[in-house]
Parts: C-alpha cells; sequence; structure tokens
C-alpha cells in the first residue's frame, strides 16, 4: 500500500513536458520504375499535411565533378506518408547507369522538424547505359559540339554518325505545327531535332522527351 501511494504521489509531481514528444524521423523506401524514374514511398511520424522534399543523386561523386541529379520534387504527408516519381531525365547530364542516392527531407519553412530530419535510401538504376567516366566523357564532347554546330544547318546524318557514333531515333517530336526528326547519340548524350526541310531545328542535352505528334 506504501509503495502504491509513493507512485502515485511521484506521478503527480511530474513536472509538466516530462513525457518527450517522440523525434521526427522519415524512413524511404526507392524503387526504380524505368531506366531513368525512381518511386518513392517516404513514411513519416511527421504531421499530416508536413511537405516533403525529394531527389535522387549519383552516389560517390567526387569533388568538381559535374552533379548528376534528378530535379527535387515535392510531396504532402498523407495518413503517415508520401508518395512521388523522381526523374533526372531532360535534366542535364542524363543519369548514368550506376547507384543512387535518394534523399527526403521537410521542404524549407514547411515543418517544424528542421533540416536534421533526413531520410534516405539507395536505388540502382540503368540510366543511359554509360558509366560514370563515359558520362562525364560525354559531357565534354557535347560542349565541343555546342560550339561547332549552329541551329539550321544542314544535317548530314552520315558526318554526325561519323563523328558523334551511332545514334537511336526517338519518336517524331511536333514543333511549331511541324513533324522533326528526333536523333539521340548516346556518345555524348545529346539529341538532334531535324526538320522536314533537312535542317537541324534544335539540339540540346540528353534524351529528349518528345510530345505525341
Amino acid at each position: 500500500m506504501k509503495r502504491s501511494f509513493l507512485t502515485l504521489c511521484c506521478g503527480l509531481l511530474l513536472p509538466a513536458g516530462a513525457l518527450a514528444a517522440p523525434s521526427p524521423w522519415i524512413k524511404v523506401e526507392a524503387r526504380a520504375q524505368g531506366r531513368f524514374e525512381v518511386a518513392v514511398t517516404a513514411r513519416t511520424n511527421l504531421p499530416e499535411g508536413t511537405v516533403l522534399t525529394a531527389s535522387y543523386r549519383l552516389a560517390a561523386q567526387k569533388p568538381g565533378q559535374p552533379i548528376i541529379a534528378s530535379p527535387a520534387r515535392k510531396a504532402v504527408v498523407r495518413g503517415g506518408a508520401a508518395q512521388l516519381v523522381l526523374s533526372g531525365e531532360g535534366s542535364g547530364l542524363t543519369p548514368p547507369t550506376g547507384t543512387y542516392q535518394v534523399v527526403v527531407t521537410p521542404a524549407p519553412n514547411g515543418s517544424q522538424a528542421g533540416p536534421s530530419t533526413v531520410g534516405q535510401t539507395t536505388v540502382k538504376l540503368s540510366g543511359s547505359g554509360l558509366n560514370l567516366a563515359q558520362a562525364l566523357q560525354a559531357n565534354e564532347n557535347r560542349s565541343r559540339i555546342f560550339e561547332d554546330t549552329t541551329v539550321w544547318e544542314t544535317w548530314n546524318a552520315t558526318f554526325f554518325r561519323t563523328v558523334l557514333g551511332k545514334y537511336e531515333e526517338l519518336r517524331p517530336v511536333v514543333l511549331n505545327s511541324a513533324k522533326h526528326h528526333a536523333y539521340y547519340f548516346s556518345k555524348v548524350d545529346m539529341t538532334f531535332l531535324v526538320a522536314s526541310s533537312g535542317q537541324v531545328a534544335m539540339f540540346a542535352a540528353g534524351r529528349y522527351r518528345p510530345a505525341l505528334p
């Protein structure tokens, strides 16, 4: 009886807030969805409606190398989880084959959790089929192409194949109501759009994602 009384008294004497709230956490699940896309599920104890920011980045890059990553995307926590899809295609350097780090944090000014609340995991992507060294070399080669090629010059398929290697013809692209052929050169990781007139209408880094004709 005495022990019960003491326990009750001690319980009554506990200061307000002595039972601390659990520390915020984010647990991340990620799976490859195609060559460049990653489907992400972030489970968390953060409050309903918290905005999370997610992106992926090639793991083990050295200082000074161009960063190979997906653009950041946001998702709202509903029912203790947030889901989104990340893609690095068409965002500069096309992601090469490799292991990527997926990082999820509360969006700036979107939560009281603070920047130290981080969830992360890794995922493997088949990517462009190039390894990191090849991707970086392609980036250098592409810089020279940008300097030497002009829009509306005549498209010479034989010349470009000799200089840039084999190409892959993508789905036709419609620009300004006109149909264009799209050619992707993996060696330099860039796409050329060629008008029906046989002239180079546009060229860009990465694998172009054309609109449906």
